[in-house]
């Protein structure tokens, strides 16, 4: 199995903070420049990125909503913790004229882990009737040009193209390793 790796996207710029989970203990933090695009590694953590269950407020606000069969949350759920594999939520695709959808299905759907453990989740394209799966990915969002962004099992990060799902761009950020190295002078002045 590969990392576990989830993406948030700017809200005003073309730029994707990645959030990698693996090998055991440690955490990789990159960005990704979708305008380029070029992908950054960044600073590896031996610890852990806690996602907090609010993560479906901030998914709403991301323009993911929950899909009509998605059941009702009680009055005493406050968190989702008693429905949380039964939402599906789903995002139109920006700036397109038709009825494209990504959805996402399973436990805690649009948070995709939780306390540590993989949840099952299945992202899917919805265009009118018709519905791909899309196989072997972890995580999977629009961009604000309605391209499809994708880490796949493997640790692979991809733009694939919205409507047929052929991959224009890639990188592997599951080949990179832990390399710690003592932080810059800089790094210990305030």
């Amino acid at each position: 199995m590969g990392p576990r790796i989830f993406g948030i996207i700017a809200l005003h710029a073309p730029i994707v903070a990645v959030i990698r989970r693996g090998p055991t203990d440690w955490m990789h933090i990159s960005r990704w420049d979708l305008e380029t695009p070029v992908y950054e590694p960044g600073a590896w953590l031996r610890g852990t990125i806690v996602a907090r269950r609010l993560s479906f407020a901030v998914e709403r606000r991301r323009a993911w909503a929950e899909t009509a069969d998605t059941p009702p949350r009680a009055d005493d759920d406050a968190w989702d913790e008693q429905r949380g594999d039964r939402i599906v939520m789903e995002k139109p695709r920006p700036n397109a004229n038709g009825p494209d959808r990504l959805t996402v299905r399973g436990t805690y759907a649009a948070i995709r882990e939780l306390h540590g453990r993989r949840t099952d989740v299945r992202y899917e394209l919805r265009s009118g009737d018709v519905t791909r799966h899309l196989d072997h990915v972890q995580w999977a969002e629009w961009d604000a040009r309605g391209r499809l962004l994708v880490a796949t099992d493997d640790g692979r990060m991809q733009i694939r193209d919205g409507a047929d799902g052929s991959v224009r761009w890639e990188a592997d950020e599951g080949a990179f390793e832990p390399d710690p190295t003592p932080p810059p002078a800089e790094a210990s002045t305030w």
